[in-house]
């Protein structure tokens, strides 16, 4: 009987990178090519970023009401009293925001939820509506970028059935591009956990293509933007 030689597997690798070793011969990889602004930036630097964004966040079908600081309030409440809500979970990081926001609720007889008393995601399954700011907005798709903090919950804007995010048009870039490098600049590199990008309510669609909002989200964004 011919005795059989058997290779273990230590033994198979050692000899495959052996052989890779000699046939492989290391190169240089090639330069990054130049980028083409005009073709990669699809807005322009001069763009009316504000309007821009305006006109993609209503195609994404988010609703837009353009306001200033002064009637900030005014416009919340108007939206609080037309979505009957009777209580908000409020997600705001800025402050001077922050203030106008729980003023409005005061006005509109709703009643603000603290979300920082329930453990996880509970507190937003009971409201009417969440109300956040955000990090900054794209004029490019009409996106909304949310990042996470000690103010600013990760449900706010994910669980209640409606959300209204407050846009100041400062924050407004052309594109992603623009946000990642101001944001960087900002916090020096220090980013947050986690960043949503928000393109218009929650969609979902069966096999068919039949397509429903607000399955598992907000079925309905105001996007309160704010020029002065």
């Amino acid at each position: 009987m011919t005795a059989v030689k058997r290779t273990t597997a230590k033994q198979l690798l050692t000899r495959v990178r052996a052989r890779l070793s000699r046939a492989v011969t290391p190169v240089d990889p090639p330069p990054a090519p130049e980028i083409d602004e005009s073709i990669v930036r699809l807005v322009a630097s001069d763009a009316d970023a504000p309007a821009l964004f305006a006109v993609r966040a209503a195609e994404m079908g988010m609703r837009v009401h353009r306001t200033t600081p002064s009637t900030l309030g005014e416009t919340i409440a108007t939206l609080l009293a037309e979505l009957d809500a009777k209580s908000a979970s409020v997600s705001v990081a800025d402050a001077g925001l922050a203030e106008t926001v729980h003023a409005a609720l005061r006005d509109a007889g709703t009643a603000p939820v603290d979300w920082r008393r329930s453990p996880g995601l509970d507190a937003h399954y009971d409201v009417a509506v969440g109300i956040t700011d955000v990090d900054g907005a794209i004029a490019e798709t009409g996106t909304l970028v949310i990042g996470s903090c000690a103010d600013r919950s990760r449900g706010a804007h994910l669980v209640p059935p409606a959300h209204i995010a407050i846009v100041p048009a400062e924050r407004i870039v052309a594109d992603l591009v623009d946000h990642w490098a101001r944001q960087r600049a900002q916090c020096g590199g220090d980013l947050p956990a986690l960043s949503l990008l928000v393109s218009g309510p929650s969609k979902t669609a069966d096999i068919e293509g039949v397509l429903v909002t607000g399955v598992h989200g907000p079925g309905r964004v105001d996007v309160v933007l704010v020029e002065r």
